[in-house]
Order: C-alpha cells, then structure tokens, then sequence
C-alpha cells in the first residue's frame, strides 16, 4: 500500500538523514580535538535527532491519540536537547567566572528546573483535573522564563560576535528561538500552525542551526589553521633571529679570540724583544770586554805558545758574540744571515776538532761522507744537527771528565743517524733529563726525528735518528756561520 506524504511527513525526516551525518561528524571531530565547544554541540545533535526519531514514530498522522509513555519519552527528550544547547550557548559566550552577571548564572543552572517544567508541560499526566488549568498557566509563565534565558544568551552573542564564529551562532539561535516559539504556541492550536505540526516545526529549528553552526566550525578550522601557520612563521621568524644573534655573538667571540690572540703575540713579541736586548746588552757588553782583555794579553804574551792559546780564546770568543748578536737579532725581530743560510756541519766539526785539540780537552774523531753531508742535510736539518752536536759536546766538558769523543754521522737510503760517543764516567738521570737535552729532543720532533741517550759509567752515547727529506743544495746558498 502507498502513502501519500505531505510537506509536513517529509520536513522531518530530511532533518534526521541531515542531523544524523552532521551527528556523526562532529563526533569524529571532537574524538580528534577534544573541544568543549564541539562536545557540548555533539550531544545537542544526538538529543535532537533521538527526539525527531521518536516523535515521527509517534505521530504518524495527524493526531494526538499517542501512547503517553513514548510522549512523555520524546517530550523529555526533547527538553534535555534545549537544555544541551543552552549549556552549548554557554560555552560560545564564555563569560569569566569574576563577570558573570546573576541572569547568567541562572542560565547555567536552569537544568535544576527540570522536573518542575516537565510536570507543568504535561497536566494531565501529574495533576487533577481542577488544577490542570492552573499547571498550565505556570506552565505559560515557565516557558516566558525559558525563551527569557535565551533571549538573554542570544543577546550577549550579539554584544560579542568579534568573532565570525559567535556570529554564524547567534543566527542559527535566533532561527531556532523563532521555529521554537512556533512549537510553544501548536501546543494551544491543536498541534498546527501553517499546516506544519510542532515536529517539523522543532525539525526546521534543528536544520537551520546545524547549517549556521557547521558554518561557524569551518570558520574555527580556517581560523585555527591560519594561527597555526601565523604561530609557525613567528616560531620561524624567532628562530631566525636567534640564530642571528648566535652568529652576532660567534662573530663577538671570534673577533675577541683574534684580539686576544694578538695581544698575546704582541706580548711574546714584547718579551723575545725584551730578551734580545738584554743579550745584546749585556752578554754581549761583557763578551766584547773579555775580547778587550784577550786582545790586551795578546799584545803582553810572552811566548808563542801563550800567543797561539789566547788568539784560539779570542776566536772562540768572537764567534759566541756572533752567534749572541744573531741571537739578538732573531728575538728582536731583526733579519739575520742565520735565517737565511744552514749550518756548515763539516766546516763546524772540523774547527772542533782543531780548537780542542788545541785547548788539549779532548780527542774528537769524525767519521761522515762530507759529499753527503753537503747533499742530503737541509738547512732546517742542519740547523738541529748543529744544535744536538753543540750540546752532545758541552755535557762531554761538563760532566763526563772523557778523553776521547767520537762522532759520526751515516747515511742510510730513507733515514740517516748521528751518533756521539764518549769514554767518560757517565750522565746522572737529572742530567739526561736536563733542559738543554728536552730542547734538542723538541728541535728533533720539528724534523720528525727521534733521540736516544744510552749512559753508563764507561761512557755516554746520544744517539738520533732522521728521515731523509728531499733536498737540492742549489736551492740556497750555504754560508758558514762558525
């Protein structure tokens, strides 16, 4: 059998194919986001759409012969879904709890009149019949109060709708304000005003509001969307900043290192300066005084012999005073010969020999190929060669008491060895450890070279190790500095 369904059967059930998807979706949105807002609107929906649900199965024509336990079922139903959305109103308008007028705080505890509105909604089902006129007078008065509250609510968003939001909210409120007071009043005209029962009635208030409120949703997410963008660019911009002011202070610290750095050379500059002054002042004051006086004994000698020992003492005294000049000069920052040229370590072993042996000290053999000296020694090399045999041979007159040294020199195909032997009574741990062998194995590690000091008390030998290092001896000029 076909029926034949007016406007009036079909408004409701659009309402609820329509609440139920908006329903479902706004618990899908507060299960991800957890709002309040968007919670307190979710059981709006799901009150509404349980009420349409029952009363369209409760009124399937145009009558009132209902069964009165599933009218009074919808009836509070329908009541608990008004209140859900005063709570929800409540919640847009957010007044602090330090400016809450006393009306609002009435709207927020208007669900504690409950039983007393229901009861007075329907008379007939809690009162005598000669008090029925009278609960429904009351009844009147409680509705005045209701649509007073909301009226209140609704003009507290139109005071505050700085924000679209609280606009979209306050329409939807107003349309189902207006479709309500249309359903207050079928209750007095048979249950019909316009041909429309108080459920399409209450149905239209239902789908206005979620048209207006989705509305308002979609502009929270672009909103919120918008200040999350506008959070992360002021978080980038921060971060930019701060990243500059990390650069502006790594440039500040750089630039002190750098100041510090240079005041620290100019400091040590300051004190090689210092101690080139005082060489030159005062060791080479002296040394040129001690010259004075050799060259005065040289002129009084009294025999060849004398003449021949102090004329060897001057020499030797000149070439400490060079070698201290130099010295002075190379501290004070002043170009000398000695950077320039390597040490002649032929020419400085053979005037050794021949000025101890003069000197009667001690007897100093030689064994190097002079060819391969002359080739394969760098100045660096040379240099630190120089220094380990001009140590090696003022320990032999300090301590060892020897009276032969030896001193050869080997050449093997990547590395060459010098060795200093002496038959003397030995070096002492202190002495082995002694600042001027730490210098030479410092000037040794510069060449990558490596000392060795064997001491006994038959003798001491000192022993260093090289690697070879391609030289050309065409590169420089070798001048002698002894």
């Amino acid at each position: 059998m076909l029926y034949n369904f007016d406007i009036d059967d079909l408004i409701p059930l659009f309402a609820i194919g329509a609440i139920l998807i908006i329903a479902i979706y706004h618990t899908i949105l507060y299960a991800f986001s957890k709002l309040k807002l968007v919670g307190g609107y979710t059981i709006y929906l799901w009150l509404g759409l349980a009420y349409l649900v029952l009363a369209t199965t409760m009124v399937p024509s145009k009558t009132f012969k209902v069964p009165s336990l599933q009218y009074l079922i919808s009836s509070g139903v329908f009541w608990l879904s008004l209140l859900a959305y005063l709570n929800f109103l409540v919640l847009v308008i957010g007044i602090p709890k330090n400016k809450e007028t006393r009306i609002y705080v009435m709207a927020k505890r208007t669900y504690l009149i409950t039983p007393v509105y229901f009861a007075l909604r329907f008379p007939y089902f809690f009162f005598p019949i000669e008090y029925v006129q009278m609960a429904k007078t009351v009844g009147l008065l409680m509705d005045g109060y209701f649509f007073f509250i909301f009226g209140y609510l609704i003009y507290q968003l139109f005071i505050n709708k700085e924000r679209d939001v609280k606009n979209y909210v306050f329409i939807g409120s107003i349309l189902i304000v207006g479709f309500n007071i249309f359903t207050s009043l079928s209750y007095y005209t048979q249950g019909y005003i316009f041909g429309l029962s108080h459920v399409s009635f209450i149905a239209l208030g239902f789908f206005s509001d979620i048209i207006f409120f989705s509305l308002a949703v979609g502009w929270q997410i672009r909103e919120s969307i918008k200040e999350r963008y506008r959070a992360q660019a002021e978080v980038s911009q921060k971060e930019f900043a701060v990243e500059i002011e990390k650069k502006k202070a790594s440039d500040i610290l750089l630039m002190q290192d750098h100041q510090l750095e240079n005041e620290k050379a100019q400091a040590i500059i300051q004190q090689r300066a210092a101690i080139g002054r005082k060489l030159h002042d005062d060791l080479g004051g002296n040394l040129v005084a001690l010259r004075y006086y050799i060259e005065d004994k040289l002129k009084k000698a009294s025999s060849e012999n004398e003449f021949k020992n102090l004329l060897e003492i001057d020499q030797e005294i000149q070439s400490i005073y060079k070698e201290t000049r130099d010295y002075s000069h190379l501290l004070s920052g002043i170009r000398t010969e000695k950077e320039e040229n390597y040490y002649n370590i032929d020419l400085y072993l053979e005037t050794m020999k021949q000025r101890f042996s003069n000197f009667n000290f001690f007897a100093i053999e030689t064994i190097y190929n002079k060819d391969e000296v002359n080739r394969y020694l760098s100045p660096k090399v040379s240099q630190q060669i120089y220094y380990l045999i001009k140590e090696s041979l003022s320990n032999v007159i300090k301590h060892a008491k020897a009276s032969h040294v030896s001193i050869s020199i080997i050449f093997m195909p990547d590395h060459f060895s010098v060795e200093i032997k002496d038959n003397g009574k030995g070096m002492t741990n202190n002495e082995i450890n002694g600042l001027g062998l730490q210098n030479l194995r410092t000037g040794l590690h510069l060449i990558n070279g490596q000392l060795m000091i064997m001491s006994n008390p038959a003798g001491t030998i000192v022993n260093a190790t090289v690697p070879l290092m391609p030289f050309n001896e065409s590169d420089l000029e070798k001048t002698a500095l002894v």
